[in-house]
């Protein structure tokens, strides 16, 4: 599928399928999506899929979940209700800490980062953005510096997210199953 990394891309998951695949009840199945670390395995993979080309980074460049063409990375990150973390994860945790410059060294490291929002579930929306918008959020104050974290809110009011339109997408991403739909605030 041939997409634009200028919009919004939303679906639905079916999470009473998801429940009867895996001998679940949809209250579990729901109370693990909701979690960034449990979706964000299923995240990558689509990525990968709605963003024709790229491709999980199979080397795991460090800080990087995804290639593209011309040695360009990808970071794919979790937009829950607490927001995203733009670091490593190796920075995130009980007891880990991050600096300003781990921040911007993770931020400035990929071509573009990859927002996997979950709160509205059993609708994701993903979107992506270029480094450079979250270096000016850095210095505006919407991200703080200190620990890459930009809250849920503030991510969907920037301008640079709420201008966008969203484009629904089929459960299963199939090819002519795109419908363009103007985003209304």
């Amino acid at each position: 599928m041939k997409t634009d990394k200028q919009y919004i891309y939303q679906f639905e998951l079916d999470l009473e399928e998801i429940a009867k695949g895996s001998c679940l009840s949809r209250s579990a199945v729901e109370h693990i999506m909701r979690d960034g670390r449990a979706i964000s395995r299923f995240s990558e993979a689509w990525v990968e899929r709605i963003y024709g080309g790229l491709k999980l980074n199979p080397v795991n460049h460090k800080g990087s979940d995804c290639t593209g063409v011309k040695e360009s990375y990808y970071s794919v990150k979790s937009l829950t209700k607490n927001g995203s973390a733009l670091r490593l994860s190796s920075n995130s945790g009980k007891g880990r800490t991050c600096s300003e410059k781990d921040v911007m060294d993770f931020i400035l490291q990929n071509t573009q980062h990859i927002f996997v929002d979950n709160v509205r579930l059993p609708s994701i929306r993903i979107i992506a953005l270029n480094s450079g918008v979250l270096v000016r959020w850095s210095y505006s104050g919407r991200l703080r510096k200190e620990t890459g974290i930009i809250s849920h809110k503030d991510f969907w009011e920037a301008e640079e997210v709420k201008s966008r339109s969203t484009i629904l997408l089929d459960p299963c991403f199939t090819e002519g199953s795109v419908t363009f739909v103007e985003r209304k605030m």
